[in-house]
């Protein structure tokens, strides 16, 4: 996946509409399932996180591919650390951080391998993670992508994680703790 400047155009309007989606209430059985696994950390880094994410799992740091993200965060009172960079090669050490989320990320990343080296890194630096991505393409147009049973049950193989289906989406997660569904 190159970070071309159509990509991240399209990642503009993706940070913006979806931070209004979650700032308008969004969706709150995934919002819920996905704090419940989070409220069990305390060090958490929401990569992807759009606009405001963080906010709702209470996320001390952030990572995405525009600043808009940042800028979005602050004005909605989120104070933690915000990073700039890419899902697929995250900048930090090994087990970095007690917590991690992926929420609605992977139905943006361009092939499967991108979806593979998106998990593979949030393994590496998170001890405990949650994933979420719709069941379908909900006919959103930036997303390229949808998982399939198999596609979950590939990545949970390779990290060891558990998964579900619930609502509206898959939940691939990896803890000392259980999401509440």
């Amino acid at each position: 996946m190159d970070m071309t400047p159509e990509y991240l155009e399209e990642q503009d309007h993706v940070i913006r509409m979806c931070t209004l989606y979650a700032r308008g209430g969004g969706s709150p059985e995934r919002y819920g399932t996905v704090a419940s696994f989070c409220r069990n950390y305390k060090e958490i880094l929401s990569v992807g996180c759009g606009g405001y994410d963080p906010v709702k799992f209470k996320a001390t740091h952030a990572l995405d591919v525009l600043p808009l993200a940042e800028k979005l965060l602050r004005k909605a009172g989120w104070a933690g650390k915000f990073y700039l960079g890419d899902c697929r090669e995250l900048q930090f050490t090994d087990k970095s951080f007690e917590c991690g989320t992926l929420i609605e990320v992977v139905e943006h990343l361009e092939t499967h391998h991108d979806v593979i080296l998106a998990v593979k890194e949030l393994d590496r630096v998170c001890r405990n993670w949650i994933i979420t991505t719709p069941l379908d393409g909900m006919n959103v147009p930036s997303h390229k992508r949808h998982l399939t049973d198999e596609d979950v049950a590939f990545l949970t193989l390779k990290t060891g994680a558990k998964w579900r289906k619930f609502s509206r989406w898959y939940f691939i997660w990896k803890g000392d703790y259980e999401p509440g569904f």
